[in-house]
């Protein structure tokens, strides 16, 4: 680590919830910083899941890195400082030469708090950009996919994604139930619906609900996939920024 960083936000709680919907995937990893913004890229222990986030300088009030450099963080500890972040706080996130290098979070509100965290060593090469051309396009109302989600989590541990020309299709089956859910492509909280080729797939019910637990950060959600291809879940964030989920399908055998 090198050169001085700080970065500033008068919403705390945004980077909380940025650095919960990172957690609930992701142990540990490091954030690439460099004079444009940070970027973070990991796959989850399993490596079925990845997660791809990107914040551009513009994201924050007021940003300062004069040279490029790798942050590695432990995210439950980073997660229990940034979750006590309240209504009003500002946060400011700098890094700190004392006791070997440290990154500290400052949350100014009523009061003015200042925590430290150890800067990770960690051995991890940057994974490379996920680029895939997927047959299937939509965005949604965030929460409507969640609670889509949470319906077809009652059935069954899998969940199926079926989208015909008008109309996506989540179902699931267990040893007793069913579910399925209906998503007509003009229907309320359905904004884009773009299918080149009918597609399904299907998906694991516990890390897509982990997944979309970003949808607290954006309204909107854009989900694109392919016949048993990853699925890509997309969440904009202010200045430009935007954080990304892959999840590997599961293939019947």
């Amino acid at each position: 680590m090198g050169g001085k960083f700080e970065a500033k936000l008068s919403d705390a709680r945004i980077f909380s919830q940025i650095v919960d919907a990172i957690s609930a995937l992701i142990d540990e990893g490091n954030y690439y910083f460099s004079p444009d913004g940070l970027s973070f890229r990991a796959m989850d222990p399993s490596h079925v899941a990845m997660v791809d986030l990107e914040l551009n300088k513009a994201f924050f009030e007021d940003y300062v890195c004069e040279e490029d450099f790798v942050l590695g963080v432990n995210f439950d500890e980073l997660s229990k400082i940034t979750s006590r972040a309240g209504a009003g706080d500002a946060l400011t996130l700098e890094t700190s030469e004392e006791e070997g290098g440290r990154l500290r979070i400052k949350l100014m509100g009523k009061a003015t708090r200042i925590f430290t965290l150890p800067i990770l060593s960690l051995e991890s090469e940057e994974l490379p950009r996920l680029e895939i051309d997927f047959n299937v396009k939509t965005s949604l109302d965030s929460d409507l996919l969640k609670q889509a989600l949470k319906d077809a989590g009652i059935a069954g541990e899998y969940v199926e994604i079926i989208a015909e020309d008008n109309t996506l299709k989540i179902e699931s089956r267990g040893e007793r139930q069913s579910a399925q859910i209906s998503l007509e492509k003009d229907g309320e909280g359905v904004h884009e619906y773009n299918v080149s080729e009918s597609s399904k797939s299907m998906y694991a019910i516990d890390m897509l609900s982990k997944m979309i637990k970003a949808a607290s950060l954006s309204d909107v959600v854009t989900v694109e996939f392919s016949s048993d291809m990853p699925m890509k879940f997309s969440f904009g964030l202010p200045g430009q920024g935007k954080l990304t989920y892959f999840l590997a399908p599961r293939i019947e055998k």
